[in-house]
């Protein structure tokens, strides 16, 4: 074993082992937080000055529903870009995914039987992706970039000869006007709040730095503070209505992704292929396999992106899923921090991009500005997150 792979896997046990290089990953964390969070309060105090309607609670549960399918499409490409890949395709397979639904609930399908199959073909088609990225060695850029094609044929295939269908399930169409009760939202944001207190008082050691010369509980804070603005969030929301159901879904399948991603074997060795793959040969890790189920996962994020957009748009024609879709899902994951070089960044991160991005948008709808300028900003926004991404990466390597 070389050099490279002693130190990839020296790394891995490291990063399995609680508390290890905990300044190293707090500080890294930080700086990947904090341009974010400025981004976010910076937005938003922006267009509430220029338009008073932005931060008002109905307009905030619009602007959660319409981000829904940019986030998954986010989260889906956060998978991909960690593990050192690009998949160029999920946009046209959230297209023709929609148009699949569409199109067996108008012959008669029941809406869950309609949305299994459709996420079935959606899973197939990254296994088919990746199976000619693993077996036959062509590079993902190539693979997924026909992959598009091929899937936007097939979209406006199945949407002959209109070009449109409509959602013909009203269980479909009204998961986009669905709210969370308020009750059950509480209830759920108390309850991770509980068990996340117990864990980081019963299973960590909570006292790791002192605050004015007192030993604070910093894991506590670390679930309180988080727990507080996700109460008075659902508070304030709900005189919109309610945090809508398709944010709920999102934010269940986030939390999943993530858990999969950072708890379970599988997903710290995604992150170790990301960073260097030869190394994470040499160190015994199943390579093939793993790249495999990544293409599936992802193409199967993007058919449920597919799903949503059906829920919010009420049917599929030949514009669905194309776009800037895709682009605006992979800035998203890169103004979330995820790094382009593979192998670091959270889905969390991810899905709070998609959320600056669909705000700028909202904003910039509100103010009533031309599509021309909504993309030169939403390009803008991206640009100076690869500056981020670059600085970061700089200082990481000093």
């Amino acid at each position: 074993m070389n050099d490279t792979s002693m130190s990839t896997a020296k790394s891995m046990r490291q990063a399995q082992r609680p508390g290890s290089n905990t300044a190293v990953l707090g500080s890294r964390a930080v700086r990947q937080v904090l341009p974010l969070t400025a981004a976010l309060l910076i937005t938003a105090t922006s267009f509430q000055v220029l338009s008073s309607v932005f931060l008002t609670p109905g307009n905030l549960v619009n602007l959660l529903t319409e981000s829904s399918p940019l986030a998954l499409v986010a989260v889906a490409s956060c998978i991909m870009i960690i593990m050192g890949e690009i998949d160029l395709s999920l946009g046209s397979v959230a297209g023709l995914s929609a148009a699949i639904a569409a199109s067996l609930m108008s012959h008669g399908m029941p809406w869950l039987p309609a949305i299994l199959i459709t996420l079935i073909a959606a899973a197939a088609i990254g296994l088919v992706h990746g199976g000619l990225v693993v077996i036959a060695g062509i590079r993902s850029f190539v693979v997924t970039l026909a992959g598009f094609l091929v899937c936007y044929g097939l979209q406006q295939r199945v949407l002959q000869p209109s070009g449109y269908i409509s959602a013909a399930s009203p269980m479909v169409t009204d998961l986009a006007i669905m709210r969370i009760p308020m009750w059950l939202s509480l209830g759920v944001v108390i309850a991770i709040g509980v068990s996340s207190l117990a864990a980081a008082l019963l299973l960590r050691d909570p006292f790791k730095s002192n605050l004015d010369n007192r030993r604070v509980p910093v894991g506590v804070v670390r679930v309180v503070l988080p727990m507080t603005m996700a109460t008075l969030a659902v508070l304030y929301l709900s005189d919109g209505g309610g945090i809508p159901v398709l944010t709920g879904i999102v934010l269940l399948i986030t939390g999943l992704v993530w858990y999969l991603l950072k708890k379970t074997a599988g997903g710290r060795h995604l992150y170790a292929i990301g960073a260097n793959v030869r190394a994470a040969q040499e160190c015994g890790i199943r390579v093939s396999m793993i790249r495999w189920f990544g293409f599936g996962a992802t193409s199967l994020l993007a058919g449920l992106a597919g799903i949503s957009l059906l829920a919010y748009t009420g049917g599929a024609d030949n514009t669905t899923g194309t776009g800037t879709l895709l682009l605006a899902a992979i800035g998203a994951a890169v103004v979330g921090g995820i790094s382009l070089s593979g192998g670091r960044g959270s889905v969390w991160g991810g899905l709070a991009g998609a959320l600056l991005l669909g705000a700028v948008q909202n904003g910039l709808n509100l103010l009533n500005l031309s599509s021309d300028m909504v993309y030169v900003v939403e390009g803008s926004v991206v640009v100076g997150a690869l500056l981020v991404d670059a600085l970061l990466r700089r200082g990481d390597l000093r």
